[in-house]
């Protein structure tokens, strides 16, 4: 079975780790869509650079960059290319010459199942080229998440849905919420979870230990993220433990702003990096946190969870959409309620005090890495999907 998989550097930490696991399954062939503001995106750490817009072997790119390292994830695709978009606009008619090139590459490949991984902008006008190849489609969030709706991703999403046919979602949750808002029949939708991201612990150096009550919100600075909430925890932490470090690590949307930063209490403190984080930093931010916390206000699932399971950290979520789904409480971490900064201080404030609490968590993050959060089992699942429909086709 041939198989192009198409995916953007923007989930490149869960794109590597899905092909590495597919490969040997199926013949693989891998595309990923570079655009203007894709460049230095989640994992993809790599400066912009002058390449021609179109197709091009993506191997001599990856081989020549920070990337290198991670070779092994892609080393035994069948081929792995790049689609060069260099117009910043996703609806122009530069944009759709360089989509219409990709459709004709993978056209050419004859592939017998194509695999989306969410939705292209750049791309959906052009699928229609793609007539006879049936599609399966990733969906990352069921909806938008709050404050970021953007009108150019309903326009794509209605071109690329009606092509697809099957849809895989990362959380019973999302799922669930997919299937009502958008009616589409249950039969054709499933629920498979991302796997730990281990691939983070490449960037792992020996110096990079532990430092005493640090507390961790990394990850994209957004109005879903609750980071209000944490502001305000971490002032309440402030007055119960002492000479604690709450870091925020991060790259904030456009037209977002940070809140106001209390005075913290006991010589306590905050560390702001609002920048693009490298996968250096990454690595070096969750091997010194002592807690890393995702208090969102609403989530499909979250990338950050995983990556800190990468270096058996414990988590603290809310329990809003897919999250609790990924967190064995009182094991891995703890759920705690959404916009409930008296709450998230308590939990955070319990844990510093007693690190017990969490018994077995290294024994329990590895039996999520082998079952429920594993590549492979993701991969056989998906090569199922795979295999049904090539068999609806053949009936």
């Amino acid at each position: 079975m041939k198989v192009v998989y198409y995916s953007n550097p923007h989930f490149f930490d869960t794109f590597l780790p899905k092909i590495d696991a597919l490969n040997g399954k199926v013949e693989l062939h891998v595309i990923l869509e570079l655009t203007p503001e894709s460049w230095q995106s989640a994992m993809f750490d790599i400066q912009e650079q002058t390449i021609s817009p179109g197709v091009h072997d993506a191997i001599p790119f990856l081989n020549h960059s920070a990337l290198k390292s991670l070779e092994k994830y892609w080393k035994r695709c069948a081929s792995i290319s790049i689609v060069v978009h260099t117009c910043p606009k996703s609806m122009h008619p530069k944009t759709w010459r360089t989509s219409r090139h990709a459709v004709n590459y993978i056209r050419n490949l004859k592939p017998d199942i194509i695999h989306l991984d969410d939705i292209s902008l750049r791309l959906a006008p052009m699928l229609i080229g793609l007539k006879k190849i049936p599609l399966v489609l990733n969906i990352h969030d069921a909806h938008s998440h709050s404050g970021e709706g953007n009108w150019r991703k309903d326009i794509a999403r209605y071109l690329t849905f009606r092509k697809v046919k099957h849809f895989i979602l990362h959380s019973v949750y999302s799922r669930e919420q997919f299937i009502k808002r958008y009616k589409i029949s249950g039969e054709k939708v499933t629920s498979i979870p991302l796997g730990i991201l281990d691939m983070y612990r490449e960037w792992l150096m020996p110096e990079m230990k532990e430092q005493p009550d640090t507390i961790l919100f990394f990850g994209r600075i957004s109005p879903y993220k609750g980071i209000d909430v944490y502001i305000r925890a971490a002032d309440i932490v402030s007055t119960e433990i002492p000479q604690c470090k709450f870091i925020i690590a991060g790259k904030r949307i456009a037209g977002y702003q940070i809140p106001n930063l209390p005075q913290l209490k006991n010589g306590c403190t905050f560390e702001v990096r609002e920048r693009y984080i490298s996968n250096t930093e990454v690595a070096e931010l969750m091997a010194q946190s002592s807690l890393v916390v995702c208090p969102y206000l609403d989530a499909s699932q979250s990338g950050v969870v995983l990556t800190a399971y990468a270096f058996n950290k414990p988590v603290i979520v809310t329990n809003v959409g897919g999250l609790p789904e990924y967190v064995w409480e009182g094991k891995t971490g703890f759920i705690v309620p959404p916009n409930d900064p008296e709450r998230l201080a308590e939990t955070i404030i319990k844990y510093l005090r007693k690190r017990s609490s969490l018994k077995n968590r290294n024994e329990s993050m590895n039996e999520l890495r082998k079952n429920e959060l594993s590549w492979n089992r993701s991969a056989e699942r998906t090569a199922e999907i795979y295999e049904k429909i090539l068999r609806a086709f053949d009936d």
